[in-house]
């Protein structure tokens, strides 16, 4: 029983580890950086780096996949495969990991 809940315990913390491991944002990103993501209304992480960019001010442009061709089409051009896709500056990033997208801001 016990090993058993070692392991629900480890699988908790590998599950959240990117909550549990976030550096805080500095308010200084919010004008210097270029953020566009490619997502879809439905996306949980969509919603979670909408939160994550609203919560710490950071100006991004989202562009909804399914309503939009144009959107699509650069999502396509970017590689596609999954969402949100996100583009911080120079640097293209699959899923939202806040670590990345922390580490890809100036």
């Amino acid at each position: 029983m016990k090993k058993l809940f070692v392991l629900l315990v480890l699988y908790a913390v590998y599950q959240n580890w990117d909550a549990l491991t976030d550096k805080p944002v500095n308010a200084a990103y919010a004008e210097s950086n270029v953020v566009v993501m490619y997502s879809t209304d439905w996306c949980g992480y969509c919603k979670k780096a909408r939160a994550f960019f609203n919560d710490n001010n950071i100006a991004f442009v989202d562009y909804d996949i399914e309503k939009s061709f144009e959107a699509n089409e650069r999502y396509e051009a970017l590689g596609g495969q999954g969402i949100p896709l996100l583009q911080v500056n120079d640097t293209i990033i699959r899923g939202f990991q806040q670590h990345k997208v922390v580490a890809s801001l100036h």
